[in-house]
């Protein structure tokens, strides 16, 4: 036990000593008392260090997350990952995925991956020139199965949004198209407000090209809004299945912030409860931090 004590300390000491270099989650004890009780019950109950600081900043490990031979187990979220697909596929503020062409059953799988990644689960293709349900795909996927084997596949674009009340189609060029021109961000908040407004009736679809040419001046005429991510103009084009993961991303952040918002008014909603599910308490607790953006502005939560 001395040996114990005496190294902990000795560790303790080279940190506090080296403060800018000590890396995240490093520990450390703040005190002899604190160094005597890890000696007797191992690495059970240390405080985290700030790489910046060097000190102790407030938090704390229990016993029961840390094993016998010092590695962390921090609570799992296995239980609601079991459930991803289930939670999305009801969430009726979440838009549609629809790619066009697509070829490479790897971006098929990574695309699956990226959308379960951020609360989406359904993913349409128009005549695909690959196997989105492939050994190479649904390794891709990473677990996001359900989203690939449940995909819906269309011979053309018309009948893909046949349900669809508003579409958004992502490209990298501008052309001389009568579209108004969105970021990424504006065209989930528009995507997402049309489904909270219609109460769940109505749904946005978001539409990607192909991987080597994107969608054709006919595929643009079908959709309501261009969407543009901002990129390098001397690199532009991005990997499909990145172009779904910045999208998808920024419609969780649309549904998370109206869920947010609700919440502190004490409204509801048709596809409100679905998001808030997906949410989840500690990410709602979250945004007590701050502000959430909604449109040009903010909105104090």
């Amino acid at each position: 036990v001395m040996l114990q004590l005496l190294g902990v300390l000795i560790m303790g000491g080279f940190l506090t000593a080296c403060e800018g270099w000590a890396p995240p989650l490093l520990l450390a004890p703040r005190s002899l008392a604190d160094a005597s009780h890890q000696a007797r019950v191992g690495w059970g109950s240390m405080h985290a260090v700030c790489p910046r600081m060097g000190r102790g900043c407030g938090l704390e490990m229990s016993t029961s997350h840390v094993g016998g031979d010092g590695s962390v187990n921090l609570p799992s979220n296995h239980a609601r990952k079991d459930n991803a697909y289930g939670l999305a596929a009801t969430d009726k503020l979440a838009p549609v995925v629809i790619l066009v062409r697509p070829f490479l059953d790897q971006n098929v799988g990574a695309t699956a991956r990226n959308m379960l990644n951020f609360g989406l689960a359904h993913l349409r293709l128009v005549s695909p020139v690959c196997d989105h349900l492939s050994d190479a795909a649904m390794a891709r996927a990473s677990g996001a199965h359900d989203v690939l084997s449940n995909a819906q596949v269309f011979d053309s674009i018309e009948e893909a949004l046949a349900d669809c009340h508003q579409v958004f189609a992502t490209t990298a060029r501008l052309r001389d198209m009568t579209q108004k021109v969105l970021r990424a961000e504006e065209a989930a908040q528009t995507a997402v407000e049309l489904a909270h407004e219609s109460g769940g009736l109505q749904k946005a679809a978001f539409l990607f090209g192909p991987e080597t040419s994107g969608l054709e001046n006919a595929d643009l005429r079908l959709t309501d809004y261009i969407v543009q991510i901002p990129t390098s103009p001397n690199f532009s084009s991005l990997n499909l299945a990145q172009a779904v993961n910045i999208v998808s991303y920024e419609t969780w952040r649309a549904r998370q912030a109206l869920v947010l918002v609700q919440g502190k008014q004490g409204g509801g909603g048709e596809g409100a409860e679905g998001a808030r599910a997906q949410v989840g308490r500690d990410e709602v607790m979250e945004g007590d931090r701050g502000e959430v953006k909604e449109g040009a502005g903010t909105v104090t939560v």
